[in-house]
């Protein structure tokens, strides 16, 4: 089990730059202020709001692939 645990403790780390990321830009999008805006679609939204959702879309999208990779090589990874 220690190859497995290595492995997961070590994809936590990897995607730990969206956290920091997501922070500073939603902190730096909340301090330029303003109200709120129209998106392209002409929905109106916060500022910030566009941060969050790319986030979210990333951090989908890298869970996803993350885990299909797991989904292929864990009984490797576990014998």
């Amino acid at each position: 089990l220690g190859p497995a645990t290595t492995f997961i403790d070590g994809s936590l780390y990897l995607f730990a730059f969206l956290n920091v990321a997501t922070t500073n830009l939603y902190a730096s999008a909340l301090a330029k202020g303003g109200d709120t805006k129209k998106n392209r679609d002409g929905i109106s939204e916060l500022p910030g709001e566009g941060v969050v959702r790319t986030a979210a879309k990333t951090s989908l999208i890298s869970g996803i692939g993350l885990m299909f990779l797991l989904l292929a090589v864990a009984r490797p990874l576990i014998a």
